[in-house]
Formats: structure tokens, C-alpha cells, sequence
């Protein structure tokens, strides 16, 4: 078997052969260079080796997440070559392929948990946990707020040897991570970031799994939009006065959101209200593209010159991450300094650690705790944001 893997996810790219199990790589040292070196690094190493296009039996590519040029760009280099050499894809799940690599600082015998997290901005982590050589993941990769992650890692990481970090997540995060009870390891230096030797070994077992696709058909994996993509969608929003003709998916939205939602009749009376009360803000977030219904909306009591409270806010599943309750958030921020408002407060279940994250990120702090709130028994954080 013979496989060509490319990695240009991270900081470095890097490619290599996998003959049989035997493994060459050339790294590029020269960071975020891909553009540049990635098809001069594939000649070079394809005239070193004496291999030709036509000798080989997949091309394997980092399929992400990561950097979404560097992945764009690996993915266009890998179809293109595979157009051309007539040779099927092998798509590798970046975060996967660190639990593939031989590192000279495994003990024998140790149960080892590796954990990539790569910073995605916006205090936001991909990451993901696997065992060795096994794609499937402990931790499912995605991108989380590193709280949320570390949450679930804290569980799922009992009973193993040793946990050990990989990507810059570590250097941007270790408070956060040390806060959390996780004994880890961070790999050395040299074992930090994404490398194709991990995609050779999980390219090759992929292929033998017969798991390729075709050049036309392969594609990236980026676990959220990219950023301008985000920015624009979430720019052509319209928040809009709640109005009884989006009771429906107001309420579909609720009951998508929380185990314990709000009833119809709830949400109809607080949209009754806001049309009479200038001081109950009832918005929905719609987006012209998607036609007139709601995918968010959120709902706040400002009394003017003295507080603000934000009594319920939720976005559908499938745009979630993608900016829309910040915007919301921000916006009741804005009528609430315009309205002379001391302090901004809310409750949010303690275990909803991407809300609570959010809210952190926009100035909140946890000032209280109330045992039992809900009505599921579940406890709530108190969140306060002076003004």
C-alpha cells in the first residue's frame, strides 16, 4: 500500500509516504507558508522516494478542523492531484490523527487519553479525546467553549494513565484547564501540532476500511462557519419586535432549547405584554435569506435608571455558534445603557456551560447560586454585568 498524506491544518505543513507501514515526511518549518511549499515539499519528497503519481493507491488529507485557509488549501492540492493522477481521496479527521502517531515518550503498558485542543477563537477550542489508534473519539470532536470541554474531558478522562494535551489550546487556556480535577501531560514541542505522519497511519486504515471518496465528492470539515461567513450571516440578521404570529416558532424554539421550557401560553403573554410595555423587550432574530421565520429570540424587563434582567434567550439548534445570542445580548446591553441601567442580571442553569461561558465573555460574573431553581431540579448561577 502506498499513500500520499498531506496536513496543512496547522501552523506547519508537512507530507509524507506511507509504503507498508514504513513512513517518510518532509516538514516545512516555515509557518503558515502552505501556499508556498506544499507542492515543492510533494515533488521533493515523490523524487526522493522514486515514486510517481500513478504509483500510488490514495491520497490522504487533513480534512480539519484547524486553520480554514490551511485546510482549504490542502483540500484543493489533494483533489487536484487526485483529478489528475486518477487516485481516490482518503478524508482524515485532523483531531483523530494525533492518537496515530508513534511518540518515544509513550510507556509501555499505560493507558494514555490524547487530547488535541486548538485554539478556534471567540473562546472557543476543537477538540476532541481518542485512545490510541482509535478514531472513535471518548470526547466527540467539535468546537466547544474550553469550559464545556473540559467539563466533559474531566469525566470521561477517569480511569487512564495518563492525559496528555496537544495543539496551542494548552498554551492559551492552561487556567482554565488547571482549574479543572484532569492530572495531564502536555506533548513536548516537537509533538504539539498537527503532523501527516498521523495522517499516513489513519489514511492507511481508512483505506483498507475502503472509507475514500472521489475528487469531486471529498470534502473539508470545519465543525463551524468560517469567520466571514459567521460575520456575514450573523450581520444580516433583523431583530425584530415579537408579534403573535411568531408564537409558533417562538415556542418550538423554546421547547428545542430547555428540558423544562416555558408553555405557549407564557410566551404569548409576555408578547402581549411587550406590545403594551415599552419596558418588556420581546426580540426575535430573523434573516431575510431564510424567509420570515424566527431563528432566535430572547426576552428582557428594563426598568429604566435602575436594573435589567434578561428572563429568557434561545437560538434553534442548527444556529447555535454562530454569534446570534451575542448579537442579542448586545443589543439589550445597548438599550439598557441608554436607559441609565445600573446592572444587567440573569439565572442560567449551572451545568449550561456554553451560556455561561457566553455571558462571561460579555462582561458577566457569577455573583449567586440558587439550589434546585428549575423545575427539573436543576441548580442557576446567578450572572450580574454592571453598567
Amino acid at each position: 500500500m502506498l499513500i500520499l498524506a498531506i496536513e496543512t491544518t496547522g501552523p506547519v505543513s508537512s507530507v509524507s509516504l506511507n509504503r507498508d507501514g514504513i513512513i517518510t515526511e518532509i516538514k516545512n518549518e516555515d509557518r503558515y507558508s502552505h501556499l508556498q511549499q506544499l507542492m515543492p515539499m510533494v515533488k521533493k519528497l515523490m523524487d526522493e522516494e522514486e515514486v510517481k503519481g500513478e504509483d500510488l493507491d490514495a491520497i490522504a488529507v487533513s480534512q480539519g478542523p484547524g486553520s480554514f485557509t490551511g485546510i482549504r488549501i490542502g483540500m484543493v492540492s489533494a483533489k487536484g492531484l487526485a483529478q489528475v493522477w486518477d487516485k481516490p481521496i482518503v478524508e482524515v479527521p485532523t483531531l483523530a490523527s494525533f492518537a496515530f502517531r508513534d511518540y518515544d515518550w509513550e510507556e509501555e503498558g499505560k493507558r494514555y487519553l490524547y487530547c488535541p485542543v486548538i485554539d478556534a477563537k471567540m473562546h472557543q477550542v476543537y477538540a476532541a479525546a481518542y485512545e490510541k489508534q482509535n478514531e472513535v473519539p471518548v470526547v466527540a470532536g467539535a468546537s466547544y467553549y474550553i469550559d464545556e470541554y473540559l467539563g466533559l474531558l474531566e469525566t470521561a478522562a477517569k480511569g487512564y494513565d495518563a492525559v496528555v494535551f496537544f495543539g496551542d489550546g494548552h498554551n492559551i487556556y492552561g487556567d482554565n484547564i488547571d482549574a479543572f480535577d484532569i492530572l495531564h501531560a502536555v506533548a513536548p514541542e516537537q509533538d504539539l501540532c498537527q503532523s501527516s505522519l498521523g495522517i499516513a497511519v489513519l489514511g492507511a486504515k481508512l483505506l483498507e476500511e475502503g472509507k475514500t471518496k472521489s475528487c469531486y465528492d471529498a470534502q473539508p470539515e470545519y465543525f463551524r462557519l468560517p469567520e466571514a461567513e459567521r460575520k456575514f450571516r450573523t450581520k444580516s440578521l433583523k431583530l425584530l419586535p415579537a408579534e403573535e404570529k411568531d408564537l409558533a416558532r417562538i415556542t418550538d424554539i423554546e421547547r428545542a432549547a430547555f428540558s423544562d421550557p416555558w408553555t405557549q401560553r407564557m410566551l404569548e403573554e409576555d408578547i402581549e405584554k411587550s406590545l403594551a410595555d415599552d419596558r418588556l423587550v420581546f426580540l426575535t432574530a430573523k434573516d431575510p435569506e431564510e424567509g420570515s421565520e424566527a431563528v432566535a429570540f430572547i426576552i428582557a424587563f428594563l426598568i429604566p435608571g435602575t436594573f435589567a434582567e434578561i428572563e429568557d434567550i434561545a437560538t434553534i439548534p442548527e444556529r447555535r455558534r454562530q454569534g446570534i445570542a451575542r448579537k442579542m445580548m448586545l443589543e439589550i446591553i445597548s438599550r439598557a445603557k441608554e436607559e441609565k441601567i445600573n446592572e444587567l442580571v440573569l439565572e442560567v442553569k449551572a451545568d449550561n456551560t456554553p451560556a455561561i461561558c457566553l455571558y462571561e465573555t460579555l462582561g458577566f460574573d457569577r455573583t449567586g447560586y440558587r439550589e434546585a431553581y428549575y423545575q427539573d431540579g436543576s441548580d442557576a448561577i446567578l450572572m450580574t454585568k454592571k453598567l
